[in-house]
Parts: C-alpha cells; structure tokens; sequence
C-alpha cells in the first residue's frame, strides 16, 4: 500500500523535483577563456591520467548529471571529454537567435540558477523570474562559467576539441586531440559516461540528405542570422522558402518576420507533418489528458486544445506529432501570417528547370512546387530532428562500468539527468532498496519468487530503468512510461522514502 501510494503521489509530482538552486548573477556575454586543457597546444606525446568518471560530452546533459553527482558525491574525480571548443554541447553549433521555449527554471543544473539572481531578473532585464527564457549566448556563458569553476576547484578535468574512441579494447579507454597529435590513455576506476547519443541534430552540421542540384544552395538558419547581422535585410526581390515545422522551423519563422523585416507573403513553408504545441500545460498534463480518455490520442489532444494547454496552426488540420515545442498565443499569430502552406509531405529532392525556376519534389503521389527564378530565392533548412535524433539505444546501465545517458522523464532533459546521477550516487552510498527493487523486477519480467535473490545491483538498475520512447511510433504505454519510472526511481534510491521526496 505504501509503494502504491508512493506511485501515486509520484505521478502528480511530474518535474518538479530538483529544482531548489542557489542564486547566482545571469551573464550576457560569454567570459574569458576558464582554466580547461585546451587541445589547440602543439605536441605529439602520450599520456597516462586516471579518474573516477569519464564523461564525453559536455553538453546540458552531461554538466546536469555531473552537477548532483559532485553534490552527492563531492570527493570524486571526474574527467570530461567534447569535440566542442566550449561547454554546451550543440549549443555552439545552433542558430545565433535560438532561445529557449520553456523557461529557464526547467533548464541547467540544480547548483546553479539558469535564470540568474530574481531580483536582477526583474530591475535588469524587466521579466519574471518564471517567464525568463535564456538566449544562447546565456547559455554558453552559463555552462562555461560552471565548468570553469569545477575546473578551478579541482573536481574536474576538462579536455576540449577531443574525441572518445568508443572503439576501446581490454578496458582501456583512449581519446585524441582533434588536431591528432595528442593520445589520452585513461585509467577509469568507477564508471564511463556515454553523454552523446542523445546529443541534438542541428541543421547547420547535418544539412538535409537529400539530391540537390548543383548550382542550388541551401542555407542554414546560422545563415539567416549573418545575412541579418551583415544589413542584407528584406526586399521585395528575396524570397524565402522555409523547409521544417519544428522548433527550428518556428523560430525561423517568427525571426524572418520580427527581426528580418520580411513581408509575410514573400516566405513559402513546407510543412511535412502539422505538430500540435504546448500553450499553457507541462508535458505531463498530456499523460493524465492520455488516462482520462483512456489512451484516446486524438480525443486528448482535442481536450487539452479546448482548454487551453494545446495550440496548433491550422485549426482546420488535425496534428499528427506532439514534440514538446512552445509556442505562446502571441507566437502563433506571426506564424498564422504566413499563407504560402505546402503540406505535401517530405521534400525529396530540389530541382531546377531549364528556365531556371527552382523545381521541388516531393513523393510519388505529391504535385512538385515550383518557385520562379524571377526572385533570389533563399532556401532555409529547418528539417534536422534536434533532440529526436535518429538513435535507437534505449539501454541505461551497459555493464558494471558504463553507463548511457537519456531521458527518463519528458523534455527538457535536466530533470532526468539529475535523476539518473542521484541512481548513481544511491549505488555508490549503498541506499538503493535493492529488496523492493528485485520483487519489482520480478513482478514486471515473471522472474519466480525464488530465483528473486539473485537479481544482482546491476541487474535491477538495468531492468527497471531504461530510456523513455522519443519517437513518433510511441504506443499509449510509451506515453504513460514517465509516470512509471518517475514512482519506481522514488521508491528506489532510498529505503527512507522521505528521503527520496526530501530530495
């Protein structure tokens, strides 16, 4: 009865755990260079060095989990390895004008307020607090000035513009300078960290895979923002088709008309699949929308979007995808401004006739769009997946020494990398109810009362625990799995259950 209560109450907590942080002053320029071992020095010799954890990837994902596992576990030496010059992981690679959509407070690390100090917040910047939504540059200096001071207290090792060979053998783990100079050879004592599989697909390093001919350029929304920054602002010979719905999409969008000055009627959208938003709801008011209409997606969505939680931008097209994005009423009505919709379907090549107006294909049942050439005619791709990457691991635990990080919760992601690292920490402190753990395992996977006992610490981390389904082939239980793994992670990390809500 107490486990199921504790379930309950879990699936009303939703992503709020974690959040308690200490003020700090919101920077607006990215900071000096930090005390990091930069790669970019000359020399061709090997080295020996050792640590507790080895981390590749410096991104949100990895600094959240390397956050509370230094809090819980302060005498641990930690090693971070990224290809990146900087902490930030895709942050580097994103589009100059990219912010976040849900607020600050959601984001970062627990130490450490994304947001900065309330009162700067508010005589600064002129914003509450809640409503505060960093900017990429924010961001970057937010990370930067983290990492910077683990470095400075000697919790961390930081190697930049280096890259982990996860092709290791007989356990010994090597990663090289970018430049290929410099070999690591690591002894770890605890555990590898695998931070990238999760890692966001931007468009301006994975363009579109698609047949393009020669002659055709297409831009990124890095590119967007130069031609901003250099004066080429609109005119009424430029033209702009914009190809993906997502958040790229949308922001592009809404920086084209509000930054850019374009005149709606000059930017043509291709839209593969409509997307519904989140308005004024969390992530998991769509699960509880998802039990109320048991598992009717369609009449959840419909519900959520009556009262408000839900948008979308045709009220007479019917979303297929839900992934998270925001977008306020304020937002939709400069994306609604623009009336060149195609919805055909994926763009499966782009073309150019003789006459040389620009042909783009789409399926084999689909018209193909032609633009005039007319114009100067400015292609924008929008169409990576971003944090729906084309991974398919959803394994956690790999083995006694290696770890996986993913999402546990829905978007965004501190939340679950707080989460796991406290499932860690737990391990090493010894206060996993390992007892409630096995009679869970067994219960899920039909394993006999007797051969309950030896269920190792491994293998109910790696049996309770795995990544939640991000994709678009999600069946109902997919959905309702954060729910599930949210009670059984309380219930877990300590056998004093105050102290998991405590926490």
């Amino acid at each position: 009865r107490g486990t199921a209560q504790t379930l309950a109450i879990a699936s009303l907590v939703g992503g709020t755990a974690a959040c308690i942080t200490n003020d700090i002053t919101s920077q607006t320029t990215i900071p000096l260079a930090g005390k990091v071992i930069d790669q970019k020095l000359e020399g061709t010799n090997d080295k020996n060095i050792s640590c507790d954890y080895l981390v590749v990837g410096s991104g949100a994902a990895s600094l959240a989990f390397i956050d509370t596992l230094l809090t819980e576990l302060p005498d641990v030496k930690v090693i971070l390895v990224d290809k990146h010059p900087a902490p930030g992981g895709h942050w580097n690679d994103a589009y100059d004008f990219v912010s976040l959509h849900q607020p600050s407070l959601l984001y970062g690390v627990t130490s450490k307020q994304l947001e900065g100090n309330w009162l700067s917040c508010l005589l600064k910047e002129y914003i509450l607090p809640w409503n505060h939504k960093a900017t990429k540059v924010q961001i970057l200096a937010y990370f930067k000035s983290l990492v910077d001071g683990w470095v400075g207290k000697g919790k961390v090792e930081y190697y930049n513009r280096c890259k982990y060979d996860f092709a290791n053998e007989n356990g010994i783990h090597k990663f090289y300078s970018l430049n290929g100079k410099k070999c690591f050879n690591v002894k770890v004592n605890i555990k590898l960290i695998n931070a990238v599989l999760m890692e966001p697909i931007v468009p301006s390093i994975h363009p579109v895979d698609i047949p393009i001919e020669e002659g055709i350029t297409l831009s990124s929304v890095n590119d967007v923002f130069r031609m901003n920054e250099s004066g080429l602002r609109s005119d009424d010979k430029r033209r702009f088709l914009v190809m993906g719905c997502g958040k790229t999409g949308i922001d592009t969008i809404m920086y084209l008309q509000r930054e850019m000055g374009v005149d709606p009627d000059h930017i043509t959208w291709i839209i593969s699949n409509d997307m519904w938003c989140l308005k004024n709801s969390r992530p998991r008011d769509y699960a509880a929308a998802l039990l109320k209409f048991d598992g009717d997606k369609e009449k959840s969505h419909l519900a959520l979007e009556e009262r408000g939680g839900f948008i979308r931008l045709d009220e007479s097209v019917l979303p297929t995808r839900f992934r998270y994005a925001v977008v306020t009423s304020e937002d939709m009505v400069i994306l609604r401004k623009v009336k060149k919709v195609i919805r055909r379907g994926r763009v499966a090549a782009i073309r150019r006739h003789a006459n040389q107006d620009i042909f783009v294909q789409f399926g084999s049942d689909q018209n193909p769009l032609t633009i005039s050439s007319a114009h100067e005619n400015i292609i924008v791709d929008c169409c990576s997946p971003g944090p729906f990457n084309e991974n398919t691991i959803r394994d956690i635990f790999i083995s006694e020494n290696e770890m996986n990080l993913a999402y546990i919760f829905a978007p965004p992601m501190s939340l679950s990398m707080s989460c796991l690292a406290m499932l860690e920490a737990a391990r090493m402190k010894k206060t996993l109810d390992l007892d409630f753990g096995r009679k869970l395992l067994a219960a899920e996977s039909g394993i006999q009362r007797e051969d309950q006992s030896s269920l190792s610490e491994f293998d109910v981390l790696k049996g309770l625990f795995r990544s939640i389904n991000l994709r678009t082939d999600k069946s109902i239980k997919d959905e309702l799995e954060p729910i599930r793994l949210l009670g059984v992670f309380l219930v877990l990390i300590n056998r004093d259950q105050n102290a998991s809500f405590d926490w």
